[in-house]
């Protein structure tokens, strides 16, 4: 202090005297290491109970570092040191103790900023507050026109004395009222806005309790004194009115409430007991109305605990990093992790996250643990890939105060770099609190994360006031869905949950379920397609030992970044459509069906199918001719990428199938498939036609389809691959079809025979004149590999259309008929000068077919003798 025989010499005693009236106190103390006090007011020295300024000197030696309780000095001074460097206008704020002469203990404040003064070097000034002047404001609320924290303590303590000497007064309470989010609200619609809302809820309080004491303590803060009898409910009315006052706006609001029951309590601890009531229920969504109990008064102590006695928890390992499994409800398969905070305490037992999160965000320590966290996951990893483990992506949280106290994504690269982690191994979790503060801090902020490689993830989506202003305004790769939608699974929560999901999947945002308990709500979520699942159903929260034990137990598949991948693009697709529809797995020698929804499996019930496993028994058995048409086919469209048709018979049924490869991974494959009975959804022209025609056909031809004069189009029924881009374009006329299909599947030298072949304009005549029924010739056709070979191509009328609907194939020729063109059989687009030899035939095969007792297949021919079959024909006993 040198010459300096107490604080605050030189000061003028005009500035004195203002910022000794200042609630709280104000001190300045220099830059250097004994950070020797040049001044302190009035209210800094009666906050250590001194008597004057000279007591204070000797108190503390004239030291801010003797000021702070010597267990807190080495904290304060580093925190100040990191706020400094980090902090571009040079301010600090801190909290910790000071030990008054009298020996009390005593929570304080501390907003600092450093100024550079002239003689003097770096000063820094701090106002310091503690508990009992923290909530001061006027007398007078010109707002709301009610009295302020100090007149309504006046009157507080003389109506309670008033009321100690009256035997029959009222039982009396203090009721504490806090607008939840009250500066979200601000922030959304304005300062106008805002005050508009506090006048508004003044009204309501004045409806509600017209002839009690209000006050505005400050903000959004108001107090009542009040009677006790019936008091929550009509605080439930101020409630009940407060959420209905703005149309489309969600407000909430927590009370506090205080019993007096000695009339000789001290107004402001008993106005501090109805806020600490208040408080505590803050972050809760099922509670509103709390009154004060010993209970409470726990709960505040363990969190003044958690704030001072953080860095030795995380020191000594008493925060433990617990993680909780995160399933692929599609593939059943571990996705991911998430990491999460316990603190084990030797002293105080188990400290929920409830208590100690909310205290650090307020005491803005909370990157202290969050820091901590990411350093231990990243350290498992490194761990785990040394010794040649599976790892999974983990996710973890961030606080909204990380983006104002630190550099979060500098520490995230230098703790990643650290250990070698990739970064698509991390998921950073943001909760909607955290975008009440500057929007183009925060948004620049997550486009950083994504610029280096991390997911970003909004947590608890829906617990908020704005959760779709806020989806639409950030870019986000996941939506946790809050788990209060599943506390309660009525109706109407699944139809938000529904809408939720389908919402995420049209803007390209993943969604995971948190909270999921029962098969109930897994079965559900899965339905709607919600991606992925989290909860007790799987595994609570546990260390990383018990998580592999649990691994191990339940068998389950860990996926590799590339099954994400390939699980990931399945996730994408719309699973509420009203189409049936389905997702099936192919690994190249099985099938299994991911995903059916109700309308497939009615497709497969109208064809005697009732369930997926016996379905996948019959097109994976190897002695059923469905497995290898649908191994057939499904190569075809892995091969190709492009979506095809199959259509097949069932129970005498006909189904057609239409299938698009959505994944791939190493051999296996997604197909996206949609199933439809032909035969329910036709009408009886086509299902004679059908039956005529087409039974057993899809067997045997690589291509099918069935020309239609009256609409101009080809319908595909069977497609080879190459075949398959033209076929499938119903939009094209027939001319063109023709054109196409010439230029892109037959030989070049044969395309000029091909196209007098498939001439429109005289089809009709050339069929009738054949003795077959039916025309046919040998082409060099385009196979699925690229490479030309003699394949048959048959043209037949469809009976009963009067000749404008035409039945289409091609198949490759048998040995011995693959001669080439010049040589090719004569029985083959034979002229009128061969019927003769041709009716003889006929004849010859008729008369088999009388002599046939049993099933007999005619292979004299690659066609189906009768008017219209095709193929090799089967005949049936005849009696």
């Amino acid at each position: 202090m040198g010459e300096l025989t107490y604080p605050g010499n030189g000061i003028p005693d005009a500035f004195r005297s203002v910022l000794d009236e200042l609630p709280g106190g104000v001190l300045v103390y220099r830059g250097t290491r004994e950070k020797e006090i040049l001044y302190a007011s009035k209210g800094v020295i009666q906050m250590l109970e001194c008597k004057d300024a000279h007591e204070f000197i000797n108190y503390t030696f004239g030291s801010f570092r003797h000021f702070v309780y010597i267990d807190d000095v080495g904290r304060v001074e580093r925190e100040i040191d990191e706020q400094m460097r980090s902090s571009k206008d040079l301010h600090d704020y801190v909290n910790y103790r000071v030990r008054t002469i009298t020996g009390k203990i005593v929570y304080v404040e501390n907003f600092g900023r450093r100024v550079k003064l002239p003689g003097e070097g770096d000063v820094f000034c701090a106002f310091v507050m503690d508990s009992r002047v923290k909530d001061l404001t006027r007398d007078i609320d010109s707002l709301t026109g009610f009295p302020g924290q100090k007149r309504f303590l006046e009157h507080a303590g003389n109506e309670l004395k008033h009321r100690s000497f009256n035997t029959e007064a009222p039982e009396t309470a203090i009721l504490y009222f806090n607008i939840k989010n009250f500066k979200m609200f601000n922030v959304q619609y304005g300062g106008k806005e805002g005050d508009q809302l506090l006048r508004d809820v003044a009204d309501i309080l004045k409806e509600v309790f017209p002839h009690d004491y209000i006050a505005r303590f400050a903000d959004d803060h108001f107090v009542v004194l009040t009677d006790y009898v019936d008091l929550k409910l009509r605080a439930r009315e101020v409630y009940q009115k407060l959420v209905s006052l703005r149309s489309g706006v969600r407000l909430d609001a927590k009370f506090g409430v205080y019993h007096v029951t000695d009339f000789n309590v001290n107004p402001e601890l008993a106005c501090d007991l109805a806020k600490l009531a208040c408080d505590s229920i803050r972050d809760r969504l099922d509670v509103h109305i709390l009154e004060y109990t010993d209970e409470v008064w726990n709960l505040s102590e363990l969190r003044n605990y958690a704030v001072y006695h953080i860095d030795e928890a995380l020191k000594n390992g008493y925060i433990k990093v617990y993680y909780q499994p995160v399933m692929r409800s599609l593939s059943g398969t571990l996705c991911g992790l998430e990491a999460l905070a316990r603190w084990e305490d030797p002293e105080k037992g188990f400290i929920s996250t409830g208590i100690f999160i909310p205290a650090l965000e307020d005491s803005r320590q909370i990157s202290k643990l969050d820091m901590y966290m990411i350093e231990h996951v990243c350290q498992n990893y490194r761990e785990r890939v040394n010794r040649g483990e599976p790892v999974v992506p983990v996710s973890f949280n961030l606080s909204r105060i990380d983006f104002f106290t630190c550099e979060v994504l500098e520490e995230l690269n230098r703790i990643t770099d650290k250990y070698c982690v990739p970064h698509y191994m991390l998921n950073v979790e943001i909760t909607e609190s955290v975008f009440v503060h500057d929007f183009r801090k925060i948004s620049e902020e997550i486009d950083n994360f994504h610029k280096a490689g991390f997911q970003v993830w909004m947590d608890d989506f829906g617990s908020g006031y704005s959760s779709l202003n806020v989806l639409k305004d950030y870019s986000f790769d996941e939506l946790k869905i809050d788990m209060e939608f599943l506390a309660h699974f009525t109706e109407k929560a699944k139809s938000v949950i529904e809408s939720t999901v389908r919402m995420a999947k049209k803007i390209g945002v993943q969604t995971l379920a948190e909270g999921v308990e029962t098969k109930e709500q897994l079965d559900f979520l899965k339905s709607i397609g919600c991606e992925k699942i989290q909860g007790y159903y799987f595994g609570k929260p546990m260390p990383y030992d018990n998580v592999v034990e649990r691994i191990k137990e339940q068998r389950w598949v860990t996926e590799t970044r590339e099954m994400a991948q390939y699980y990931d693009a399945a996730g994408r697709e719309d699973f509420l459509t009203n189409r049936p529809f389905a997702l099936l797995e192919d690994d190249g020698t099985k099938f299994r069906y991911l995903f059916v929804n109700n309308e497939f499996m009615k497709s497969l019930a109208t064809a005697g199918t009732t369930s997926t496993d016996m379905s996948e028994h019959t097109i994976n058995d190897n002695a059923s001719p469905l497995s290898h048409l649908f191994r057939n086919f499904a190569n075809e469209i892995a091969e190709s990428g492009k979506e095809q048709v199959l259509t097949y018979t069932s129970k005498n049924q006909y189904m057609r199938l239409r299938c698009k490869t959505i994944a791939s991974c190493g051999n296996k494959h997604i197909h996206r498939a949609e199933l439809i009975n032909v035969t329910f959804n036709s009408d009886q022209r086509q299902q004679d036609m059908l039956d005529g025609l087409v039974r057993n056909i899809y067997y045997l031809y690589n291509t099918v389809f069935i020309i239609n004069f009256d609409e101009n189009s080809c319908n595909p029924i069977v497609a080879s691959a190459s075949s398959w881009e033209f076929l499938h374009q119903k939009t094209y006329g027939l001319e063109e079809v023709r054109l196409s299909y010439a230029r892109q599947n037959i030989h070049p030298d044969d395309q000029e025979r091909f196209l007098e072949f498939v001439r429109l304009d005289n089809m009709e005549q050339r069929i009738e004149d054949s003795p077959e029924g039916m025309i046919a010739d040998y082409f060099r056709t385009k196979g699925a590999d690229g490479n030309f070979t003699w394949d048959v191509h048959t043209i037949i009328s469809i009976p009963k259309t009067n000749g404008k609907v035409f039945l289409y194939t091609a198949k490759l020729s048998p040995p011995g008929r693959r001669d080439p063109p010049q040589t090719r059989p004569q029985g083959i687009h034979q002229r009128r000068q061969t019927r003769t030899e041709n009716s003889r035939k006929q004849s010859r095969i008729k008369n088999k077919k009388k002599d046939c007792g049993k099933w007999e297949t005619i292979h004299h021919s690659p066609f189906c003798v009768g008017k219209w079959a095709v193929g090799p024909v089967y005949f049936p006993e005849r009696r």
